[in-house]
């Protein structure tokens, strides 16, 4: 006889459970990437004292029966034990509700957990051509593969359309679904794209350009906004090096013309540059020629040169582009 029972390495303390009160099968540890474990029994043909009933596995009251041992209780508004019978009902019952649900893969026991301003054509998604061409979604490709009969729906909660990513949030963190691929609610961060996916989205972005609505709004959004320490020093660090077009230049001088700023942020600048560590940047050397004498004396920067010969520094880069002397008796030349 052979059995297995998959479950999420969090509740791992469950498998554990049933080997210790059956006496006998062994733990381990069935993927890293999605964080599962098994119990198995294998090969125990001669410990007819410990068989478990096939029958009860196949009816599923084995898992049922240490299913509130491994997952913490809640009180679910409706359950939909045939989905696939109830599909009706469960669209019908849950139009323009908004709140939280749960589907129940029966023979795992892994789970995913979702919301919807309006539950009703959420759910729909579920059957039919919509949960056929949702192949990247784990828990459509889960129903596909175990179908709807094996699956139990659960409303979690009804709850205002404010707070529905809350509460969705919430179950998260409490029922630690497998199924769900982003750790965050209603948020993409943690998705990671294969190549193949970042060349297409970046090919399907060229030439896109929104309307000027769209551009206000988006710099009404980031006015007043405060950047972390991380997010400051990233954005510094992914602007180092990067050269600015003439035209983009006088787009940010045009741009930056009549604005007034705040005593605040006058006094931010001026903390911030007394405060600030500058960084002693080296001149450009400079051998500079007296025709007269042949005397050549060498100068650490164009500045000190300019100093030196009663001129200011512009004068010199000037004499220096025309390579003609300067007062028809100096000459200038980079070392």
């Amino acid at each position: 006889m052979s059995f297995v029972i998959t479950q999420s390495t969090i509740d791992v303390a469950s498998l554990y459970y049933i080997k210790d009160n059956l006496g006998f099968g062994k733990v381990i540890s069935q993927s890293t990437k999605q964080k599962t474990h098994r119990f198995i029994i294998q090969d125990y043909k001669n410990k007819t004292h410990k068989r478990i009933s096939t029958t009860a596995v196949k009816n599923h009251s084995f898992y049922n029966s240490i299913r509130n041992y491994s997952t913490p209780s809640v009180n679910v508004v409706v359950t939909y034990t045939d989905p696939k019978a109830q599909k009706l009902s469960i669209i019908q019952d849950n139009k323009f509700k908004s709140g939280v649900y749960r589907w129940t893969n029966n023979i795992n026991g892994k789970s995913y957990i979702g919301s919807s301003k309006n539950l009703g054509p959420r759910l729909r998604n579920y059957y039919g051509k919509n949960l056929e061409n949702n192949k990247t979604s784990w828990i459509c490709r889960a129903i596909l593969k175990y179908g709807h009969k094996n699956f139990t729906l659960d409303i979690l909660e009804y709850c205002g359309r404010d707070v529905n990513i809350e509460r969705e949030q919430h179950y998260m963190d409490l029922l630690k679904p497998i199924y769900n691929i982003l750790p965050i609610a209603g948020s993409p961060l943690g998705r990671v794209f294969s190549l193949a996916t970042r060349i297409k989205i970046g090919k399907s972005k060229l030439g896109f350009t929104h309307s000027e609505e769209t551009k206000a709004l988006m710099s009404k959004l980031a006015l007043g906004r405060d950047f972390s320490d991380i997010t400051r020093a990233r954005l510094s660090q992914s602007r180092k090096g990067k050269k600015l077009s003439l035209e983009t230049i006088t787009k940010m001088s045009v741009a930056k013309l009549g604005i007034k700023r705040t005593k605040e942020t006058i006094d931010k600048i001026t903390t911030y540059q007394s405060t600030r560590v500058k960084q002693p940047v080296p001149g450009t050397k400079l051998s500079v020629t007296d025709l007269n004498s042949n005397e050549i004396v060498i100068y650490e920067s164009v500045r000190k040169a300019a100093v030196a010969l009663g001129t200011n520094h512009t004068t010199i880069r000037n004499y220096l582009k025309s390579k003609k002397a300067y007062k028809e008796r100096y000459l200038f030349t980079i070392v």
